[in-house]
């Protein structure tokens, strides 16, 4: 079991997560394997407000074009790595031209103030960089490329 003090907008709970293995997992399914409490006395917590912003209304044939990508061209082949969810780009960690391992961080997102790191789903070459830190990616926008390794 371990123990985690977790702090959101000022408000401290204490976080257990228990570790299950791959085969009691799946026993488990139903079970939750994590619990929160508030950590101190509690004020009333603010009510969360979520504005979805509804998309613009566009012309069907009309699509926004892609930013054209950093040190490559629109045409870059490979495997296309997207964003997972709409966030802002905090760190880009590999440029046109490097090598990269499967499993390798490849930049890093912040959504609702968390840092989600992105990793390589292939080893390969990076082929093209269509973001850089500060950019504001929707969920499924390609990121960048990778030209996979022919023993991959």
């Amino acid at each position: 079991m371990k123990r985690y003090r977790v702090n959101v907008n000022g408000q401290n709970y204490l976080v257990e997560v228990e570790e299950l293995e791959e085969t009691s997992a799946k026993a488990a399914a139903g079970a939750t394997g994590a619990a929160a409490q508030p950590a101190a006395q509690s004020v009333a917590s603010p009510a969360a407000t979520t504005s979805a912003a509804s998309p613009a209304a566009a012309s069907p044939g009309a699509a926004p074009s892609p930013a054209p990508p950093i040190g490559g061209s629109l045409k870059a082949e490979g495997l296309e790595v997207k964003a997972p969810l709409r966030g802002q780009i905090v760190r880009v960690a590999v440029n046109v031209g490097d090598m990269v391992q499967k499993g390798q961080v490849l930049l890093s997102i912040e959504a609702l103030k968390l840092e989600n790191e992105i990793v390589s789903p292939t080893a390969g070459t990076v082929t093209a960089v269509f973001v850089s830190p500060g950019k504001t990616v929707e969920n499924g926008e390609v990121l960048l490329t990778i030209k996979e390794d022919e023993s991959s």
